[in-house]
Order: structure tokens, then sequence, then C-alpha cells
């Protein structure tokens, strides 16, 4: 996978003494581990966010609808039919919880691992 992607982005990859090459070295390896550290989050929230007991029903859906689609509070509240000061408060409870769900997962693979 790697030599797919440096010869996919660097041009040259074996001319070291260039510093345009060693440039898109640096890039290509930040990218990488940008892209790599971004599906470790994601996939630790998706765990924490569908884990038995975290969040209700309602409760995932505000949060999705608050930070994956970016709607206001008061467009939430048009949809549950509540007001937004209410789902605001229930937006800010069902965050306490991922997070404490997200702590406990991080202590879990502390555990788990050697």
């Amino acid at each position: 996978m790697i030599d797919w992607l440096v010869k996919k982005f660097i041009k040259d990859p074996e001319n070291w003494e260039d510093p345009a090459v060693r440039e898109r070295y640096g890039l290509l390896t930040g990218l990488v581990g940008i892209v790599l550290n971004l599906l470790l989050s994601a996939g630790k929230l998706g765990a924490a966010f569908v884990r038995d007991g975290a969040l209700t029903a309602q409760e995932r859906g505000l949060v999705f609808g608050r930070v994956m689609e970016g709607r206001p509070h008061s467009e939430l509240a048009q949809i549950y039919g509540q007001s937004a000061a209410t789902l605001r408060k229930r937006y800010e409870r069902a965050r306490g919880k991922l997070a404490r769900a997200l702590t406990e997962l991080s202590d879990t693979e502390k555990e788990v691992s050697p």
C-alpha cells in the first residue's frame, strides 16, 4: 500500500537529494497520519455512539442531526416538536453521555492492550 501511494503521489521517489521530493514525502506521511487518525476517531465515536445503553434513540438522532448534519437547535426543535432550549439541554446531556462512553472505551482499550 505504501509503495502504491509513493508511486502515485511522488515523482522520482528515489531522488532523496531533491528538496521537492523530501517535501512530498513529508506531505504524504502527514496526510496519511491525519487520515488514519480521523478513521480511528470515527471508529471510536461510532462504537460509543451505538454502544448498548450509551444513548437513547432520540439522543442519537439529536446528536447526529446537530453534529453530522449541522442542523441548528431551532430546526431540530421543529423536527422534534419541542422547544430549542429543551433540545439544547438534551443535546448537552447526550454529549456528556457520549464523552463518558468514549472514556470507558479508552479505559477498556488500556486494560486489554499488552
